[in-house]
């Protein structure tokens, strides 16, 4: 079955909510936000399909290393990995301080794709 993907306007929409309206911050670069959204789906055609925890981390790093945002790459890297699991049945377990340290180990390149997938792996389940 095909998962539901984040489309680019709704990044785009959840990332101005959390701007100052009028404001540089809420600024973004459709061409690299859409290179980052494009990641996981590009996953999809390989022969073994990837999982819905592997698929979140490709959009994290996606996110971080296309850096789409005028700020808060890191933390749209969360929301969307987030938002993409829970709308295809997937919730979150781990704790937030757990969820910060793993998305600031990511931002500072501490952490790459793989142990980040692993990662959402351990600390997802059905919702």
């Amino acid at each position: 079955m095909e998962p539901i993907w984040v489309r680019p306007d709704v990044a785009i929409a959840i990332q101005r909510s959390l701007t100052t309206p009028g404001s540089l911050e809420g600024r973004c670069d459709p061409r690299l936000l859409e290179a980052a959204l494009a990641r996981p789906s590009g996953l999809r055609n390989s022969l073994k399909p990837p999982s819905l925890p592997r698929l979140a981390a490709a959009y994290s790093t996606g996110i971080l290393s296309n850096r789409p945002f005028a700020r808060d790459n890191a933390r749209m890297a969360f929301i969307i990995a987030a938002m993409f699991l829970y709308m295809n049945g997937v919730k979150l377990t781990a704790s937030q301080e757990d969820r910060a340290l793993t998305f600031r180990s990511l931002s500072e390149g501490v952490l790459s794709e793989e142990p980040l997938a692993q990662w959402f792996e351990w600390n997802t389940a059905p919702r």
